[in-house]
């Protein structure tokens, strides 16, 4: 199964999806958000893995199996 991206960091775009995924054993990949990107490296224990702006959706697509 292939881990799931978040869009956003907002609390409710994050907490409630991420107890979702943990209960259905889904993976989560990380976060997508040009606010916190390169300030800190989690948000609600999600790391960050990059800003949505610059983030090559195609190019990174299979390296997050």
């Amino acid at each position: 199964m292939k881990p799931v991206i978040f869009l956003g960091t907002g609390d409710n775009n994050l907490q409630m999806p991420q107890r979702i995924c943990e209960l259905m054993g889904i993976p989560i990949a990380g976060t997508l958000d040009s606010d916190y990107f390169g300030n800190t490296d989690t948000v609600c224990g999600i790391k960050i893995i990059g800003s949505e702006l610059t983030f090559d959706f195609e190019q990174e697509k299979d390296n997050y199996d």
